[in-house]
């Protein structure tokens, strides 16, 4: 048997056993909920994380992805990728929290402003010219990456920062697993263009 199909066979065997985790979760199984659970909370908080740049907000999104799945285990409707379902409801979470998050700065800045402090302030931001070169660099191309369209952004993080596959980026963004590597090459690209000048 080819390496190739090894991989698709143990793919579906993993496949399979979520599946039954899942309905198991749906029939009040605590047993099945907690081995889920086991299974996926790393890759949850890693995709929360690559979302937030929190470890403590990636848990807590990813306790939220998990308690909600438990709450509405009657309601959950998982045909296929047990995989995919878990990472668009972080993808959802994250993006909703930041999204929360970006209000409650917004209010923030309006509140600093009636108290007369300078908008934008943020201590974290005072480096001080003691900067590490490593640390330059990254900012360099984190401020390159920032400047992509939110697509390829995305597309890029999740393949170089979380390690998805191709297969789960489309999975979680519900897009075809073809557009992945053009959309990736897209990215590098263009990423490519926004650093020539600056590294």
């Amino acid at each position: 048997m080819s390496d190739m199909n090894a991989r698709n066979e143990h793919e579906n065997e993993d496949q399979a056993r979520n599946l039954a985790l899942v309905e198991g979760i749906r029939n009040g199984d605590k047993r099945a909920y907690r081995t889920l659970f086991e299974l996926y909370i790393d890759s949850v908080i890693n995709l929360a994380y690559g979302y937030t740049r929190s470890y403590e907000e990636a848990e807590d999104i990813s306790h939220d992805v998990f308690m909600s799945l438990w709450e509405n285990r009657k309601n959950v409707n998982i045909d296929n990728s047990v995989t995919g379902y878990i990472f668009r409801a972080t993808r959802n979470k994250a993006l909703n929290h930041l999204r929360q998050r970006r209000m409650a700065d917004k209010y923030r800045t309006v509140e600093e402003l009636s108290v007369g402090e300078d908008i934008g302030y943020n201590a974290s931001y005072n480096l001080g010219p003691a900067t590490l070169e490593n640390e330059e660099l990254q900012r360099v191309v984190r401020a390159a990456i920032a400047q992509l369209p939110p697509r390829l952004r995305e597309i890029l993080l999740l393949n170089k920062e979380q390690g998805m596959s191709y297969q789960d980026i489309a999975t979680t963004l519900e897009i075809s697993v073809s557009s992945v590597p053009v959309q990736m090459s897209r990215a590098l690209k263009r990423l490519n263009e926004l650093l020539k000048d600056r590294i």
